[in-house]
């Protein structure tokens, strides 16, 4: 079994208080997940820490379905196998079909690997809380263990993250995050298993009957790519199930011994030049002009549902969501001969940075109540959470409501922070003279 490069192939698939009186609110991991009812696991934590765990929140979520991207175009693994394809872009593929080598995954090994993902690659997003120790917490973490289940339409994550948090003299630790995120890889993984299931009759040859019959029954279709003489990749794709609005892609490769055989598919095959990895914009269309020469006229397929290609081989992309995808066309020549080309594109956030209008000087008197309200101006569906640099008083965190009677007279100035759960956040002073 030999390793090989392939250069044109990556299968898509891929939150300031100081010296303040300490008031609590308790969050709890409670819901009965298939990790069981995690009771035990009630973290105390004073509100100021909100913002803190509903970053991590949304880091866990974004790590984990990066995980899905990823895994899915390496057979679901995380750690290579002993015989799997180099892409020489930072993906494998494993060989499930290999002879007598031949294997396929547990459910529970994938639930390994994915976990393995999440832990070895959340700090990525969480960016050592930078956001937070910039406006003064003071932020100890542990290395991340993680737990996951999947199930039947969603997958459980449970992530072990020690926090030891500090800000002014306020103190609170947190240990456990849940996030169930609405994504049936067990149905991709049974699916996948079907397939290898088919080989089993004949451990040499592609199963097409199969793989259409079981492509009908599981609602996928399905590509073959040829990336070396006798190995084989298999990419299911999945129109129902999706993530980042495009169909998932789970990969895996077979290695047959094909002495006399040339795929016709490896006949007379177009060139296509490498397309170098892309950024786009929420919102925004981006255009990527494939460049072929060979036998023409050419046809183009795109096999990545959130990408569209003109007849000329223009191939447009309108995405609604930041994050990393992957563009995979079929280009065939006039004599049958198809290359698959694939390429990455970064779609950068949109504008999620809260924004703080300068805020009004309030009336003060002695002895009277002051309430008012701090609001951020942010985008549909960004979180904020608030922050007063003081003692004298109290923000909630998530309504952004002050409510307070003043004491002291003479002028004030107050710094108020607003915080989205990506950890990008706004200031601007709340003014007050009482008298």
């Amino acid at each position: 079994m030999k390793k090989a490069q392939i250069t044109v192939f990556i299968i898509i698939g891929i939150l300031l208080i100081a010296g303040m009186l300490v008031t609590f609110f308790f969050y709890s991991i409670k819901s009965k997940s298939s990790l069981g009812i995690i009771e035990d696991q009630t973290t105390k934590l004073a509100a100021e820490f909100l913002p803190i765990k509903t970053y991590v929140d949304s880091c866990i979520k974004k790590t984990t379905e990066d995980g899905f991207i990823v895994l899915g175009l390496q057979g679901g693994l995380y750690t290579p196998p002993k015989y799997y394809y180099d892409t020489g872009l930072g993906i494998f593929v494993p060989f499930y079909i290999a002879g007598s080598d031949s294997f396929f995954p547990t459910l529970e090994q994938l639930e390994t690997e994915l976990g393995k993902y999440i832990s070895a690659n959340l700090n990525e997003c969480l960016n050592d809380f930078k956001s937070f120790r910039e406006i003064g917490f003071d932020i100890e973490a542990s290395p991340a263990s993680t737990e996951v289940r999947l199930l039947q339409k969603e997958t459980d994550v449970v992530v072990t993250l020690p926090l030891n948090l500090k800000v002014g003299s306020v103190e609170g630790n947190a240990d456990k995050f849940l996030e169930r995120i609405e994504f049936d890889y067990a149905y991709v993984y049974e699916s996948a298993k079907k397939v290898y299931d088919a080989h089993q009759a004949d451990i040499n040859s592609i199963p097409l009957s199969d793989l259409a019959s079981i492509g009908l029954e599981r609602g996928y279709y399905f590509e073959l790519l040829y990336a070396d003489y006798e190995d084989v990749i298999y990419g299911l794709m999945f129109p129902n199930i999706t993530i980042r609005d495009q169909a998932y892609v789970f990969a895996f490769a077979g290695a047959y011994s094909w002495p006399d055989l040339l795929p016709e598919s490896q006949i007379n095959a177009p060139v296509v030049q490498k397309v170098e990895p892309q950024t786009a914009k929420v919102g925004e269309t981006s255009f990527v002009q494939l460049s072929v020469t060979g036998e023409g006229p050419f046809t183009f397929t795109s096999l990545s549902s959130a990408f569209k290609v003109s007849n000329n081989g223009e191939v447009a992309f309108f995405p609604t969501k930041a994050g990393e995808y992957y563009a995979l066309i079929e280009v065939k020549s006039s004599k049958g001969g198809s290359t698959l080309i694939s390429f990455r594109v970064l779609v950068n956030d949109p504008e999620t940075k809260p924004a703080l209008a300068v805020l009004p000087e309030i009336p003060c008197a002695l002895g009277e109540s002051i309430h008012y309200t701090v609001h951020a101006n942010v985008i549909p569906g960004i979180i904020v959470n608030y922050f007063a640099e003081t003692s004298d008083f109290r923000i909630d965190p998530v309504s952004g409501v002050i409510d307070f009677t003043p004491t002291v007279a003479g002028s004030h100035s107050y710094r108020i922070i607003a915080m989205n759960q990506y950890g990008e956040y706004a200031d601007s002073y709340l003014k007050m003279e009482c008298s």
